[in-house]
């Protein structure tokens, strides 16, 4: 669809169609019956996200945060400072805390799923602590949730 709102139609020989699995048989008609059928067995890799409410912000060592921070040698793929467009190096802000679950993706929906929200929070905090010592007197609020697809 064109920007002012006219649709136009485009003929190739080729199409790579990048988008999950499990809409693949809901988009293109002719797919509908020929979606390979080893498919089925694919199964996506749970994760879980926390948002760090902070009353201020963390200690630095001579520089701000930077928006994308990743934690040497530890489980997870660390955090962004969800605030970063506001362009406040003072202040509350929010980090957001991005852990994946790589071992077999049933058993790791499971375990998420009976996690408590405290055991979730202590692993969360442990692993950043590392690098910031003093968190714990900074975070207002810690909420998390669960995603991967099905």
């Amino acid at each position: 669809m064109r920007s002012n709102g006219t649709q136009y139609q485009l003929r190739a020989r080729h199409v790579i169609l990048a988008v999950p699995r499990f809409i693949v048989r809901h988009l293109l008609e002719p797919w509908r019956e020929r979606v390979p059928r080893w498919l089925d067995d694919f199964s996506y890799a749970p994760w879980m996200a926390a948002n760090l409410h902070l009353k201020d912000r963390l200690a630095n060592h001579g520089f701000a945060l930077a928006w994308d921070n990743v934690l040497y040698d530890g489980p997870s793929l660390g955090y962004v400072v969800a605030t970063h467009q506001a362009l406040l190096d003072d202040g509350p802000t929010i980090l957001t805390y991005y852990m994946p679950f790589t071992d077999e993706p049933k058993s790791a929906r499971e375990r998420l799923a009976a996690g408590e929200h405290s055991a979730l929070s202590d692993a969360i905090v442990s692993d950043l602590i590392r690098a910031h010592p003093d968190l714990h007197q900074h975070i207002s609020a810690l909420m998390s949730g669960v995603g991967g697809m099905p």
